[in-house]
């Protein structure tokens, strides 16, 4: 059975905050790229929307009636264009008959005219009202997953998982002050010939780096079957808008001066892309790849002042940090079930590296 690639921006409850982007399908095959939540599910259950999107951090859901407002306008002017064109159209075809027998048609010219100009004002009515529309459809999120559990912030994450033991260390350091120590990466250097947030790796930290990522691409390719891939760094805007970078974070990318080309953000957005308005077989699914990339984002610490690592990506944030995606591409009737398989194969490979691990829900509000 065709299937047509439609990218979703859900959120993973237990995927550590990150976005797990996955394609989604329809068995008539005819379904359209989707960067945003269908209008037909706002249109036909806007209530259940509001009640499901206002445990999820922000005020997403104040948009749902504006939504309906301009879908609504819109619809209604081309509801009347149509009409108006099929008055046109019999109209037209009256005057022709009249002139025919030598009568006078200037009043039904007269009529003509305002009917063609009444479908200019609509047109242009519809447009606004679709360009509306779109904006802000592209700032209502997906729906939270009906098991995630509501709560206010990070710190009600209930934990779910642990892995390994964790050592007890007398007076630990972090990994990014140990580094830094022992000559392994310098953010001076990296300020000095590009500006803050950039990072540079010397000697044994420029070598650890390589070899991690060799660890984990031949891990993920020879023994999980993902393929891998090599992409570019720069992508087209409609790329960062499929994936959900944009516009809710447009002010953390980097962009061309037109704002049409960007650095990216990960290598989500130009693996999953890869498969962006494809036609896929089901016997296709899953499509597993991997991809090492660097990542250009301003993070938030970088805005703040001084450098604040963050737990769960390296050396994070920084504007080039260098990291490994691996994308999944399945189908959407068993997501959790192949999300499970995902998490499992990722316990296994930081298990190897012998770190004990920790794992939470994501509240609702935590994304």
């Amino acid at each position: 059975m065709p299937l047509r690639a439609a990218f979703f921006r859900e959120r993973v409850t237990f995927f550590h905050g990150r976005p797990f982007i996955w394609l989604a399908w329809r068995g008539d095959g005819v379904q359209a790229v989707r960067v945003m939540l269908d209008i037909r599910v706002i249109r036909e259950n806007p209530e259940e929307v509001k009640a499901r999107l206002k445990p999820r951090s922000g005020d997403a859901w104040k948009l749902v009636d504006d939504v309906l407002a301009c879908d609504e306008a819109r619809r209604n002017a081309e509801t009347e264009k149509q009409a108006l064109q099929s008055e046109r159209n019999a109209t037209s075809k009256q005057i022709g008959m009249l002139k025919k027998k030598g009568e006078d048609t200037s009043s039904i010219e007269a009529r003509v005219r305002e009917i063609g100009d009444r479908i200019r004002e609509l047109d242009r009515v519809a447009e606004e009202n679709a360009a509306q529309l779109t904006s802000l459809l592209m700032n209502i999120p997906n729906l939270p997953h009906l098991e995630c559990p509501v709560g206010a912030d990070e710190t009600a994450n209930p934990e779910i998982k642990l892995w390994g033991e964790k050592p007890a260390i007398e007076n630990p350091k972090d990994h990014v002050e140990l580094a830094a120590n022992l000559g392994m990466i310098s953010f001076e250097d990296g300020a000095r010939i590009t500006g803050s947030g950039f990072v540079v790796y010397r000697g044994a930290g420029a070598r650890l780096e390589r070899a991690l990522i060799n660890f984990l691409l031949n891990t993920q390719t020879v023994e999980n079957g993902y393929q891998e891939v090599g992409v570019p760094f720069v992508v087209k805007r409609e790329c960062m808008e499929g994936t959900g970078q944009l516009p809710k974070f447009e002010e953390d990318m980097y962009g061309t001066e037109d704002q049409q080309m960007f650095l990216i953000p990960t290598a989500e957005v130009p693996v999953t892309n890869l498969y962006r308005d494809t036609i896929l077989q089901e016997s296709d699914l899953p499509i597993k790849m991997a991809a090492y990339t660097p990542c250009f984002r301003r993070e938030a610490g970088i805005q703040k002042g001084p450098f604040q690592p963050c737990a769960h990506s390296g050396v994070h944030p920084v504007s080039g940090a260098r990291k490994l995606d691996a994308p999944f591409v399945i189908n959407e009737a068993q997501p959790l079930a192949k999300i499970h398989m995902m998490l499992g194969s990722k316990v296994k490979l930081v298990g190897l590296a012998k770190v004990a691990q920790r794992f939470v829900i994501l509240l609702s509000a935590g994304f």
